[in-house]
């Protein structure tokens, strides 16, 4: 380092510290902790038969069971939001296009649509 190095950084009031990177690679090791306890935990759990359950862990089970009620709602809700854009689509462009019926005005042209309001 030169003269001119040292006095701007004793003028900005930082010091000069050199550390030598050590860098260590690390070997991938069979006894790694978090294997340890992903191993300890695989406990399987037991279900019980339905019949056995109270009527408190029926109503936990139907409601946040493996096919649950919430289970059901989102699958329908999500099939539902395909149903409506293929509905829209078929009233807006297949009943008109078959002259089903006649909408109170025809499509926008693209160059309506990107035109400038100004």
């Amino acid at each position: 380092m030169n003269s001119e190095t040292k006095q701007a950084n004793s003028y900005l009031g930082t010091p000069i510290i050199h550390q030598r990177s050590k860098r260590r690679s690390r070997k991938p090791n069979e006894d790694d902790g978090f294997a340890k306890a992903a191993a300890t935990t695989a406990a399987p759990v037991k279900k019980k038969k339905w019949g056995d359950m109270s009527v408190m862990e029926k109503a936990v089970e139907l409601y946040m069971g493996e096919k649950r009620v919430l289970f059901w709602l989102n699958k329908f809700a999500y099939a539902s939001i395909f149903i409506f854009i293929g509905r829209w689509i078929l009233f807006r462009f297949v009943g008109p296009s078959l002259n089903l019926y006649q909408l109170d005005s025809p499509p926008l042209s693209p160059d309506s649509m990107f035109k400038g309001s100004y």
